[in-house]
C-alpha cells in the first residue's frame, strides 16, 4: 500500500511539473509575439512635428521633360526640350520677343517670350498666374478654358475682358479652340516683374501655343521652372 502509494504521487508530480513546464514556455512564446508586436507599432507610428507650417515658394514642374538645350538671352536664360529651335526675334518699337518652336508628328508646340516691350491685346484662351520667385518665377493654377466662365456679348468676334485668381487678361473668344496659355501676375495683364543678381528688373510676358492632339502642359511647367533672369 505504501508503495502504491509512493507511485501514484510521483507520477501526479511528475503530470503537475509537465502542465507547469508547458504553461511557461507558452507564456514565454506570447510573450515574445506580443513584444515583437509593440515594437512594430512603435517604429511604424506617424511621428508629430510640431510647429508653424510652411508653404514652399516654388511650384516645381512635373520633371518628365528632358531639358538639354540651354538658352542665353541678355536678361535671361532658360533651357528647352531637344528639337526646339529658334523661329522668330521680334525687336520693334511695339514688341521685344523671340519664339522657339517644335514640329514633331501631329505635335506642334510654340512658346514666345516677350521682354519689357508687351502687346497687352494679346488674347489667350487659359490664363496661368505667376509671380516672382528670387530670379525665377512660381505659379499657381492653370484656368481652364475661359470661356468658361466669362460672358461674352452674342455676336461678339473681339477678346473679351476676363480675371482669373486676380490677374486681369483677355479671353480669346473669337477663336476659342486656340489653346493659347498666357502668364500674367495679380493686377498685372500679360506681365510679370522680375529681378535678376544685377539688380536690374524686367517684365516678362510668356505665351505657350500647344495645338498637338493631347496637350501635356508639364513642358510649359518644366520650361518655367529653368527660367533665370540675369
Amino acid at each position: 500500500m505504501s508503495s502504491r502509494y509512493r507511485y501514484g504521487h510521483r507520477s501526479h508530480w511528475r503530470k503537475t511539473w509537465h502542465g507547469f513546464l508547458v504553461v511557461a514556455v507558452l507564456s514565454a512564446i506570447l510573450f515574445g509575439i506580443g513584444l515583437a508586436v509593440k515594437n512594430s507599432l512603435i517604429n511604424n507610428q506617424p511621428v508629430e512635428v510640431s510647429g508653424a507650417a510652411q508653404v514652399v515658394g516654388k511650384v516645381l514642374g512635373d520633371n518628365t521633360t528632358a531639358l538639354s538645350e540651354t538658352i542665353n538671352q541678355p536678361t535671361f536664360s532658360l533651357s528647352l526640350p531637344s528639337g526646339w529651335a529658334q523661329t522668330a526675334k521680334v525687336d520693334t518699337p511695339d514688341q521685344n520677343s523671340v519664339t522657339w518652336a517644335i514640329n514633331s508628328g501631329e505635335a506642334s508646340i510654340s512658346m514666345t517670350i516677350y521682354t519689357d516691350t508687351i502687346p497687352v491685346t494679346q488674347a489667350v484662351n487659359l490664363e496661368l498666374p505667376v509671380q516672382p520667385h528670387g530670379s525665377g518665377m512660381s505659379w499657381g493654377s492653370l484656368s481652364d478654358d475661359c470661356t468658361d466662365f466669362t460672358s461674352s456679348p452674342p455676336g461678339s468676334t473681339v477678346p473679351v475682358a476676363a480675371n482669373w485668381q486676380g490677374v486681369p487678361f483677355l479671353c480669346n473668344y473669337p477663336d476659342r479652340f486656340d489653346n493659347k496659355i498666357g502668364t500674367g501676375s495679380v493686377g498685372s495683364q500679360n506681365s510679370v516683374s522680375i529681378a535678376g543678381p544685377r539688380e536690374s528688373t524686367h517684365k516678362y510676358f510668356i505665351l505657350y501655343v500647344d495645338h498637338s492632339a493631347e496637350p501635356d502642359y508639364s513642358t510649359l511647367y518644366d520650361i518655367l521652372n529653368s527660367f533665370s533672369a540675369k
